[in-house]
């Protein structure tokens, strides 16, 4: 099979088209994780409240907890629920609170750990080991937000994986097509009524019959 100068421009378009499709498919599972997280988020915050009145507990730490849980669910979820119908919508300015909100969050975080880090003589405890992971992996995901971000000023790759991979099929099937009849070299036979019929075959079997017997007596 030989190919030309426009199979690979193709191939290069599925390719980017696929780790598109894997970027938006990871994008797709970070949001419903920090939704999931949300709902636990806002779950512990009014039971923590409830708790605190219901018992009569004058400790206002732990109404201080339940409310800013609450009110970071809150927060969080309306930016998951923005990006979330962003990428569905492919409106990228919709990404902007998530990009913009969880800095925030990776900053708290990082003051937090120092904070715990110079209380305990950097001596290293369980929490610290959480607060490290949550670090971490909230940096993981704005990344890959950001990249999210960067893609949908592109068109849609699913839109994009069609329009290459019905490019990519036309062109393999246009050098895939056999040779035309006046670009042969070396012709076939042509037909010859005169000789290819089937009176002048049954002429030939005839005397071929005859001439077999005549040739034995001669011999």
């Amino acid at each position: 099979m030989e190919y030309d100068g426009t199979t690979t421009p193709s191939l290069l378009t599925l390719r980017t088209s696929e780790e598109s499709a894997k970027v938006l498919k990871a994008t797709y599972c970070i949001l419903k994780c920090f939704l999931f997280l949300d709902i636990c988020f806002l779950f512990s915050g009014i039971v923590m409240i409830v708790f605190a009145l219901n018992n009569h507990i004058s400790d206002k730490d732990l109404i201080f907890c339940g409310g800013f849980f609450g009110l970071f669910a809150a927060m969080s979820a309306m930016c998951n629920s923005l990006a979330r119908h962003g990428v569905q919508m492919w409106r990228r300015e919709l990404l902007i609170p998530w990009l913009l909100f969880f800095p925030w969050v990776l900053g708290f975080l990082v003051i937090n750990l120092v904070h715990t880090l110079y209380v305990t003589n950097f001596h290293l405890e369980l929490h610290q080991i959480g607060l490290f992971i949550a670090i971490f992996t909230v940096f993981t995901c704005w990344r890959q937000m950001s990249r999210q971000f960067m893609l949908m000023a592109f068109p849609r790759p699913g839109q994009d994986m069609q329009a290459a991979y019905r490019d990519y099929l036309s062109t393999s099937r246009g050098n895939d097509l056999p040779p035309k009849y006046e670009e042969i070299e070396d012709l076939p036979p042509q037909y010859d009524e005169a000789t290819m019929g089937p009176s002048y075959t049954s002429y030939h079997e005839e005397t071929a019959q005859e001439e077999g017997p005549a040739r034995a007596s001669v011999h």
